[in-house]
């Protein structure tokens, strides 16, 4: 299995894949996690295409699922954990593409597909504490019966959630103007 892992100055990304992977459901990678532990805040987002039924995992970090965070698919629809909070909300069909995103800000956990906000749960807790178990497509806990299934492309784990022009930078081209920056979007939209 081939990852393309890219190396980035900024310390935030746990996590960085910008080339589609097709998983079978029966391994996963696990990754050493910086030393920048305990997260407060967590960003995870990809491109999907889901196959097969069951729970899922795309991410999992911590010894299990319910002792850190998690996200995956869980018969057909969108699961994301922290720390015991869970949400499990959303249509993600088999071999159709959709973007699916987790954020937590430390106090609130979202589940989006597709831009649209599909779950909203507030947490009790305030920080994932840390370990060394980071898994993608797949976790440690269960033997392998939760491998994710499916293709995954443009992933990105990141423990701090992106700015506003971040943000801006990761839309379609095809809300920008001929010649249009995203700065200059920005302005646009504001005004």
């Amino acid at each position: 299995m081939a990852y393309a892992i890219s190396i980035f100055t900024d310390t935030s990304v746990l996590y960085q894949s910008s080339t589609p992977t097709q998983y079978v459901g029966n391994s996963g990678e696990k990754f050493v996690v910086p030393s920048s532990c305990p997260f407060t805040t967590i960003d995870f987002t990809a491109t999907i295409i889901p196959q097969g039924y069951g729970h899922r995992w795309m991410v999992s970090y911590g010894p299990e699922h319910y002792m850190g965070l998690s996200v995956g698919v869980c018969n057909g629809k969108l699961r994301c954990d922290v720390m015991g909070t869970y949400i499990e909300a959303g249509s993600l069909p088999n071999d159709v593409t959709s973007v699916v995103r987790m954020t937590w800000d430390g106090t609130t956990l979202e589940c989006y597909i597709n831009g649209n906000i599909v779950g909203s749960e507030k947490t009790s807790v305030s920080e994932i504490p840390c370990s060394t178990e980071l898994w993608i497509s797949g976790e440690q806990y269960g033997g392998g019966r939760f491998w994710y299934r499916g293709s995954m492309d443009k992933v990105i784990l990141r423990t701090q959630l992106p700015g506003l022009l971040e943000t801006l930078r990761s839309v379609s081209y095809t809300h920008l103007r001929a010649h249009e920056t995203h700065e200059h979007l920005l302005c646009r939209r504001l005004l």
